[in-house]
């Protein structure tokens, strides 16, 4: 984060990439890693983003939260 990228290792195709992040993502990121922190069972994923049986989250939960908050920004935007 101190960089402004992110590495994600195993994105489509099983290839990996770099993204940018600007400020407000990286402070966002900061407020979550802190929320994270938290749950012991999220500690030991490898994941950043986990569910509630410590695994990834999936297409389908992804969608439905982008949906709560927008109409127009979808995962696939980002």
């Amino acid at each position: 984060m101190q960089t402004g990228e992110g590495i994600i290792r195993n994105g489509k195709g099983e290839k990996q990439r770099i993204v940018l992040m600007n400020t407000k993502i990286i402070n966002a990121l900061r407020d979550y890693l802190k929320d994270r922190s938290r749950y012991s069972e999220a500690e030991a994923s490898n994941f950043l983003f986990v569910s509630k049986k410590n695994e990834s989250l999936n297409q389908t939960v992804v969608n439905r939260i982008f949906q709560q908050f927008s109409s127009k920004i979808t995962p696939h935007q980002l």
